[in-house]
Formats: C-alpha cells, structure tokens, sequence
C-alpha cells in the first residue's frame, strides 16, 4: 500500500487551532469566575486616594494595580474599563456621606430647620473628608461632560432632586436649583479655601471651624428666602 504524502498526513492529524493560542490574559479571565469581593473593595479604596490626588486622566489602569499588588488583567476582571472604574470609586466615596445626608432631609422638622440641618450636616462631612472634597472638585475642574453625565445619573442625582424639593419648601419666590448651588458652592469653597483664608487679615479660629461656616450659609439662605417673600 503506497504510503500517503507528507502533507496528507498533516491535514490528517492536525487539530483546529489549539486553546493555548488564545491570549494567555484573555483565557485566565474567562476561567477565574466571579470577581473577589475582597480584592473589588481594595482595588476602589486605593482608587479613590489615586483619582482624588491626580484626577482621572493622571491615573493609569496598570498604576493602580500595582499600588494594589495585582495585574493589570485581573483589574479588569472586575472592572471592564477605566471609567466604569472611576464611577464605583466615586460611589464609593459619596457612599459614606449620602445616608447622612437623605437622614438630614428626612427629618419631621419645619422645611428651614431642616434646611440648617442639611447645611450643618454637609459641611461636617466635607470638612471631614478631604479626598472626597478633592475628588469632587478635581472632577469639575477636569469638566469631561460624559463622566459628568454618568456621575449626575447614577450617584448624585437622587440626593439632588430630594434637595430642590427642600428648597422650594424654604424659599418659594427663588430658582430652587440656584439656591442648592449656593448652598454647595460655600459650603465646599469655605472649606477648601480655609487653609488660605487663615492666613489673611481678620481670620480667626472661629472662621475656620466647619459649624460656624455652616450657620453662616444657613443664616445666608434663611434671609435670601425671606426676602424672596418679601417681594
């Protein structure tokens, strides 16, 4: 019997391209099952400090792994990109500070008590943590508006509406949306600019403190909504 030609003999016994062709990376996530809540948690601590300090374009997929002590490929085995990334870090930060704030606003007190609670609430969490508070503005100096669209959506804009609800309560005669900037814009610039004003003429440690920023705010929007009444 003639035998067959080398070639028929390959086309015989060769198998479809083998499994260990595909990228060694790509292979281990389809076979290393759900994400490690453990490793997820770390991955977002140590996320929050980076993107706090250098924002969203300073940070690197591959230098937070490293800072977390694993690869760059098991990093996206919980996370499929960056920016999904950097949402569950925010949300992470605000986490902390959200259930105080829908607590403040849940309060059977009179809508401007409860104004006053919310501000007195807000500024002890800001001043409180500085890389939340840095995290915040740092995203609205970079002022990419699809990241900003995503933060709105999904982490900010429950606590919001419940707020401008507030405000129509206590101030009727005014833009409820202003008022809320107001409230935020002083609260956050008199906190981050403390260690600048305490160097200027006339600062005090009681200009410093968190609680005497807040009545000031509080008392601020108090009388601009009296005044709306007024007209």
């Amino acid at each position: 019997m003639p035998r067959p030609s080398t070639r028929a003999a390959r086309a015989k016994v060769s198998p479809a391209r083998p499994a260990s062709r595909v990228a060694p990376d790509a292979a281990a996530l389809a076979s290393a099952g759900p994400p490690d809540v453990a490793t997820r948690d770390r991955v977002l601590a140590e996320a929050v400090v980076l993107f706090a300090a250098r924002g969203f374009d300073g940070v690197s997929v591959r230098d937070l792994a490293q800072r977390v002590g694993i690869s760059a490929p098991t990093l996206y085995h919980h996370f499929p990109d960056k920016q999904s990334l950097y949402v569950a870090a925010v949300e992470r930060a605000f986490a902390a500070h959200k259930q105080g704030i829908v607590s403040a606003l849940a309060r059977d007190i009179p809508p401007r008590a409860r104004l006053r609670h919310l501000v007195e609430t807000f500024a002890g969490l800001a001043a409180g943590d500085e890389t939340f508070r840095k995290l915040v503005l740092r995203e609205l100096l970079d002022g990419d508006d699809a990241r900003l669209a995503v933060l709105a959506a999904q982490i900010f804009s429950e606590p919001h509406g419940l707020i401008v609800q507030l405000a129509r309560e206590t101030a009727s005669d005014l833009d409820p949306y202003l008022l809320v900037n107001s409230l935020f814009g002083m609260v956050l610039f008199g906190i981050q600019a403390a260690p600048l004003r305490r160097h200027l003429p006339g600062e005090g440690s009681k200009q410093q403190k968190p609680s005497h920023l807040a009545d000031h705010v509080a008392t601020l929007l108090e009388r601009a909504g009296d005044r709306g009444r007024e007209r």
